[in-house]
């Protein structure tokens, strides 16, 4: 398949491919297929420290681009080493440089790219980020803030729309008045939009600290459908109910608009369950369907503001129907994402 179709193609490979869609699809019906307002976002994803400045990231820019998307969230990792170490530090063998960070933003913004800021932790003895849990919270917490405020003032040079303070940092984020007092930081240095990325709504129904935010993000990789391998689209968008319910009682809440700050699939069989993410069969088809569930369940609700998708790769890497990672470069999910995202 190519990595990049028109819409006519589009229609063509869908039919093809026999993806379980309920309506027809028409290249020529001029119809907008998302909200104006909508983020049609990728996170770009880098794990060397010159990934961002490279060719092939260049490269991925574009492509990416072809998509419709139009705005990209670049991802530079640090790292603890153990789950209940005090510091955050960089790699130099994998964070990526400010300088490459910083040309990949100009290079995005250039083809005409908002740009997000997303830092992440990684914790180098396999825990999750966000099952840490540091013996010295205090230390890690002053640790941590050097990275926000490395990375604000990095947004504001990078003239990005949003920073992300924190990603997936769950066990960490009861801390109220620490976030509180980071977010006051990152605002003397970023003067754009400021939000967290929670992990699944789970996650965003514990932080209480939204209402210094200026929206509310959601890493969203909550299992669809557990008790089926094979969902059709509408079987997904039936498992997606009871997830828009709850975001609807949190926008109510917090009285902020909700954007999924990640959202992905792998190209594998019982994807939207959540099962064989690193091993099972291939499956194109189940990502496709995960990603059409997830627009035709998203796109209607007025609180809801867009997706970054996990993920497109600055390194080339996962891309191709015989990858069955997260990317959906070169498979059937690109062409779901260029039909709903292009105008």
């Amino acid at each position: 398949m190519a990595v990049v179709c028109g819409l006519v193609g589009a229609a063509a490979v869908l039919a093809l491919a026999g993806l379980t869609v309920n309506r027809a699809i028409d290249a020529t019906d001029g119809e907008p297929r998302l909200p104006e307002r909508w983020e049609r976002g990728a996170n770009l994803t880098a794990f060397l420290p010159d990934a961002y400045g490279s060719a092939t990231a260049e490269r991925a820019l574009l492509t990416l681009r072809a998509t419709g998307a139009d705005l990209v969230a670049l991802t530079p990792t640090h790292y603890m080493e153990t789950a209940g170490s005090g510091e955050v530090i960089a790699d130099p063998a994998k964070t990526p440089t400010d300088a490459s960070v910083l040309r990949a933003a100009r290079r995005a913004r250039s083809l005409g790219f908002a740009v997000a800021i997303k830092p992440h932790v990684d914790v180098l003895d396999g825990t999750f980020r966000g099952e840490i849990q540091p013996l010295d919270r205090e230390a890690w917490f002053a640790s941590y803030l050097s990275i926000v405020e490395r990375y604000a003032s990095l947004a504001q040079e990078a003239k990005a729309e949003t920073f992300v303070i924190g990603t997936e940092l769950t066990s960490m984020s009861a801390d109220d008045g620490a976030w509180r007092d980071m977010i006051a930081r990152a605002r003397e240095l970023f003067d754009g939009r400021i939000t967290f990325a929670a992990n699944w709504v789970d996650g965003a129904e514990q932080i209480v600290f939204w209402d210094a935010l200026d929206v509310i993000g959601i890493d969203a990789y909550m299992p669809l459908a557990p008790e089926t391998t094979d969902p059709s689209v509408d079987d997904l968008v039936t498992a997606w109910g009871p997830y828009v319910e709850r975001m609807e009682t949190l926008n109510q809440r917090w009285n902020k608009p909700i954007i999924f700050t990640e959202l992905g699939y792998t190209a594998r069989e019982g994807t939207a369950a959540r099962m064989n993410e690193n091993s099972g069969a291939l499956d194109e088809s189940a990502q496709a369907n995960a990603y059409e569930a997830a627009f035709r369940s998203l796109s209607p609700l007025p609180y809801f503001e867009g997706i970054w998708w996990w993920e497109w790769s600055a390194e080339g890497l996962g891309i191709g129907p015989d990858e069955g990672t997260f990317s959906p470069e070169g498979k059937q999910a690109a062409v779901v994402l260029e039909y709903w995202q292009r105008d």
